[in-house]
């Protein structure tokens, strides 16, 4: 079974060879079975093929924040809003 420690420190590249900067990982669950990841850089589907990796399988994933932007709770699933000019300078300023 795959866990925390072994994913933070060993997922610097995946099958492809492409390098990757350490994930912080930390479970949500005593079991371990949920987790939550923060990436610094991401490349696509990176969390499935850092947990394939393992030969762990991720059954969903759940974006809450971008750059220094958070999700907006009041938004329901599929719904969506234009970016205030703040919004905006936030994830395009670093």
């Amino acid at each position: 079974m795959c866990n925390a420690f072994h994913i933070y420190y060993l997922c610097t590249s995946i099958a492809d060879g492409t390098a990757l900067s350490p994930a912080e990982v930390s479970a949500l669950t005593p079991d371990g079975l949920t987790v939550r990841v923060l990436l610094r850089q991401g490349v696509y589907h990176q969390i499935k093929r850092m947990f394939g990796v393992y030969g762990a399988g991720v059954n969903a994933l759940h974006r809450d924040a971008i750059g220094g932007l958070a999700l907006d709770e009041s938004l329901a699933p599929g719904q969506w809003r234009e970016l205030t000019a703040d919004e905006v300078a936030k994830i395009t300023t670093g």
